[in-house]
């Protein structure tokens, strides 16, 4: 019994398989987490980059929202125009399954009154001056390893003349 545990303690043959099969999971987790974060990266950098060109076309174009969506498309972004509401924001709105990215420009009016500033649809907030805004939001859907479909949202209101 003796000899067989020293040959035993001095058998080294399947430490390389043990190490493998122990931080080959370890490895693999990391590298789908790399790649994952990567993706969603890539996404928002795609939103930020589609909501810099919209703010460009509103410079641009000013008061024109359907200027500014026609920019957008123009610019290779799909882009439309829809009416403001106040759950408009990019978290309660995904991208539809058929497109990743879509863009979205509102006619919105700001009103500086006591103080504060309120934003809404144009001609409803009973402002005695209200001034020309547009709002600019975005949504890009990102299919990740881990989590599934995530919609990522970046929205911007300008100031147009």
């Amino acid at each position: 019994m003796n000899i067989r545990s020293k040959r035993f303690g001095r058998n080294e043959s399947g430490i390389a398989a043990l190490e493998f099969a122990i931080l080959a999971p370890l490895f693999a987790i990391a590298a789908i987490g790399t790649a994952d974060y990567a993706l969603r990266f890539e996404a928002q950098a795609s939103l930020d980059d589609a909501l810099r060109v919209a703010v460009e076309g509103a410079i641009r174009l000013g008061d024109d929202a359907e200027g500014v969506a026609e920019f957008l498309n123009q610019n290779g972004y799909s882009a439309s125009i829809t009416t403001f509401s106040s759950d408009d924001s990019p978290e309660a709105k995904s991208a539809s399954e058929s497109e990743v990215l879509q863009f979205e420009v509102q006619r919105t009016e700001a009103c500086f009154e006591a103080g504060s500033m309120q934003v809404g649809r144009r001609g409803a907030s009973g402002c005695a001056q209200p001034e020309p805004w547009l709002r600019l939001s975005g949504s890009y859907r990102v299919d990740t390893f881990t989590a599934g479909a995530v919609d990522l949202g970046a929205q911007i209101d300008v100031k147009v003349q």
